[in-house]
């Protein structure tokens, strides 16, 4: 059995017998960037994602639609890459009967 405590702790009971290992899955806040040393959580090969986000914003701000269309289309494509390298696979067992 397990919980989560007030104070957010993770909370296992009874007292296992043995080690065990336990897996699962955690998420995270976003960081927010306010500094120049600040640093993404997101893997620094996917960085460029808020580049390309950004700059998104200023082409939609700007009125300039062939830039928005450039950098949505490279956002996208890294946006695939990060996804596929990071969102866990699943296999759907067999049948049950």
């Amino acid at each position: 059995n397990f919980t989560i405590d007030p104070s957010k702790n993770f909370v296992i009971g009874p007292i296992p017998d043995d080690i065990y290992n336990i897996n699962g899955e955690g998420y995270a806040m976003p960081t927010e960037l306010t500094l120049d040393s600040d640093r993404p959580t997101l893997p620094p090969q996917y960085h460029m994602l808020i580049v390309w986000r950004a700059l998104m914003y200023y082409g939609q701000k700007e009125a300039a639609p062939e830039a928005y269309t450039h950098w949505q289309n490279k956002y996208g494509q890294l946006m695939r890459q990060l996804l596929t390298d990071q969102i866990p696979t699943f296999d759907i067992g067999s049948a049950l009967c």
